[in-house]
């Protein structure tokens, strides 16, 4: 299930939805930022610094779940990545999307889901990326529990901002 969800985290977040059947009005945000490469080449870059920290959602019986197991993403921001954030999260500063809400927004570029960075939240639901140049990032969780179809949770979202050899710690939670 965890795979599943996964899978779904990264669909959520950059946006790859089927397009509605022309019988039915499109109401898919249309990115109009045009993906450049070369505006977040920097991601590539060996640095210094790195982003720790740890993803988790407070239930409403009081209980806290976290990412333990699931993909965390780490985006360079640029002009493409902050209008998709922005509009999936209504923020380009922190946010929160619930997981029953699918993003209504076109499928994201190829080449945006190549210069992402990847890593799995551990068992206490902590997450960390290092070897980061300096540059300011968007890290994408998923905190999810339940079972299909009834899943709750969500996806958070925070902006950091890195200079060399600096160590972020972050803590994501709505």
């Amino acid at each position: 299930m965890k795979v599943l969800i996964s899978a779904f985290l990264v669909v959520f977040l950059l946006g790859c939805v089927a397009v509605p059947s022309p019988s039915i009005p499109s109401s898919v945000y249309q990115t109009r930022s045009e993906f450049k490469r070369e505006d977040v080449s920097w991601i590539d870059n060996e640095g210094t610094a790195s982003i720790g920290g740890n993803s988790f959602l407070r239930q409403q019986n009081g209980g806290v779940v976290t990412c333990a197991g699931f993909q965390v993403l780490l985006l360079p921001a640029g002009a493409y990545a902050d209008e998709r954030i922005g509009v999936i999260y209504q923020s380009i500063i922190k946010g929160f999307k619930p997981s029953i809400i699918p993003p209504a927004i076109d499928e994201a570029h190829p080449d945006f889901l190549r210069v992402s960075k990847q890593t799995v939240c551990d068992v206490d639901g902590r997450f960390k990326f290092s070897g980061l140049a300096a540059g300011n990032y968007y890290v994408l969780s998923t905190v999810a529990w339940g079972v299909r179809p009834r899943i709750q949770g969500g996806h958070l979202m925070q902006q950091v901002y890195l200079d060399e050899g600096q160590v972020a710690e972050i803590t994501m939670t709505e």
